[in-house]
Parts: C-alpha cells; sequence; structure tokens
C-alpha cells in the first residue's frame, strides 16, 4: 500500500558535503553559490557590515579559490605570506581573521535565509516595534496579519507567536485599555502543537513500518483520543495528519484508506512543496 504523507525532517535539500579535514569555514564556503558569493563579498565589502579591511583582503584572496579550496593554497601560512608578505607568521593573527571572517559568514547565511522568510521577518519587526513602544507602526502591523500563505502548523506557531507578543510587549504594557488576547495565544498554541505532534507521530510509525525502527513518543494515544472528540479535528491540517496517522496504525483497513485518500484530495492545497517539506512515497 502506497502512503503520502508530509514530514521535514525527511525533507532533503541539495547541499555541498564537506572532508572532515576542511575546516568550518571551508565547510561553510563550499555551501555557497557562485552567486552567493558574490553576495557575501558585497557584504564583507559593506562599511556597515565591516570595517575591517584585512578581512576584506582575506575574503578577496580566499575567494579565488572557489568552491574546491585546495589545502596547497588555503594553508594558514601561505595565506598569511600573501597577506602580509613583509611580516613574520603569527598563528594568532592569521586565527584572529578566520573568526571574524567566519563570523561574518554566518551573519551573512542569517541574513539569507531571513529574507526569504517573510513571516520571521514580521515577527522580529512587530517585536521590535512593541518594545520601542511604536504604537501606530506595532498597531498596523498587528491589524495586517502573518504573511502565511497555507494554514500548516507553521502557520498557527506563527499566530501564536504574534499573539504572545501582543499579550506580552505590548497589552502588559497598556494596563486595561485592551481586551486580553490570552484565549488566542492558547488556542493557537494548541493547533501547533497538535499538527506538529500528529506529524511528527506520522513518521514515527511510518519508521516503524517500513524500517522497523521504533522511537519513544510519548503522550501518543492521549492524543488521538482527545482529537477524536475535540472540535480541533475540524482544523484541516490537524484532521489530515490524525487520519495518515490512522492509515499507517490500521494498514488492513480499506475504509481508512479510501477516507484518507478523500480527505487529502480535498485538503491538498495544505501541503505545498517547501523549503521545510516534500511529499515522499513510502512503501
Amino acid at each position: 500500500m502506497d502512503v503520502f504523507f508530509c514530514h521535514n525532517l525527511l525533507f532533503c535539500r541539495k547541499y555541498y558535503f564537506c572532508p572532515v579535514k576542511d575546516s568550518k569555514l571551508f565547510e561553510l564556503l563550499k555551501s555557497l553559490s557562485a552567486y552567493e558569493l558574490r553576495s557575501f563579498g558585497s557584504y564583507v565589502q559593506s562599511p556597515y557590515i565591516n570595517s575591517n579591511k584585512q578581512v576584506i583582503s582575506f575574503h578577496q584572496l580566499i575567494s579565488k579559490h572557489h568552491p574546491h579550496y585546495n589545502p596547497a593554497s588555503t594553508d594558514k601560512k601561505i595565506l598569511f605570506k600573501n597577506l602580509f608578505p613583509q611580516k613574520k607568521y603569527e598563528d594568532k593573527k592569521i586565527r584572529y581573521l578566520f573568526t571574524d571572517y567566519t563570523r561574518l559568514l554566518e551573519n551573512f547565511l542569517v541574513d539569507e535565509s531571513l529574507s526569504r522568510n517573510e513571516s520571521l521577518k514580521e515577527q522580529i519587526l512587530r517585536k521590535e516595534l512593541a518594545s520601542r513602544n511604536c504604537t501606530k507602526a506595532y498597531r498596523t502591523k498587528f491589524q495586517t496579519g502573518i504573511p502565511h500563505h497555507t494554514e500548516d502548523a507553521d502557520y498557527f506557531l506563527h499566530q501564536y507567536q504574534a499573539h504572545y507578543t501582543h499579550l506580552d510587549l505590548w497589552i502588559s504594557r497598556q494596563k486595561r485599555k485592551e481586551e486580553q488576547n490570552i484565549e488566542a495565544v492558547i488556542e493557537n498554541l494548541d493547533k501547533f502543537y497538535f499538527a506538529k505532534k500528529l506529524e511528527l507521530s506520522c513518521a514515527v510509525q511510518n519508521f516503524r513500518n517500513v524500517l522497523a525502527m521504533d522511537y519513544k513518543n510519548n503522550f501518543r494515544e492521549e492524543l488521538v483520543d482527545l482529537i477524536r472528540s475535540h472540535d480541533y479535528r475540524k482544523v484541516p491540517i490537524i484532521s489530515v495528519y490524525y487520519q495518515i496517522l490512522l492509515t499507517l496504525t490500521k494498514e488492513d483497513d480499506e475504509n481508512i484508506l479510501i477516507h484518507f485518500l478523500k480527505l487529502f484530495l480535498h485538503m491538498k492545497r495544505i501541503f505545498h512543496c517547501s523549503s521545510s517539506g516534500k511529499f515522499i512515497n513510502m512503501q
């Protein structure tokens, strides 16, 4: 029987894996595409980001070896000689350069990831606006809502975070001027937890069925019993994962499978291929 389900732990993107002998820095550098390396070059040369001219020279020197970074040409002593031809080798100096350059690269990767995650950017901005007591700007953001295309588990996570920020940083300062939103905080936290717990329970059951691997999964039965009798079962993402779990645990029941397939086709808009998940086919 073929069973389709979505689980982000099983989704693989293409990465460049580096040999063990390479340092952390070269592992990070090898993960960059040619376009990303050029962008990182601009990042390193930005006065706002970096004022260390030696780091800029280090980048210009080391980027010539992308993407292979042959040990013979990236040895610390060789790099030091190219950067400081008139000076005697100082291991501490070159190590500091490696550290500073690596920190810049890590920050660059964070910024790149953040630029692709509108929901996370909105969360950070809202929290900052609330902490600065920027009333008009914060209200506009809160009333607009968090940009998220589908009501998956992450959607409810973002909703929980947004409402919690409103409760924790905003309402607490406004005293009794605004109605408390603690129920919205709890409801969105519940929906996120139930959806994600069911998703992971599906993965555990699938490992058990296909690979004979078993993992501890506390409160699974209690959760299933709770969902069975709760209105949260009407939430599409929770309903789908609940039905997937039943399908995986009762493989011989064709009625459950048929019900799941109908439900899945009706709600497939919720599941989409992205950086966090992808459909897979397990036999």
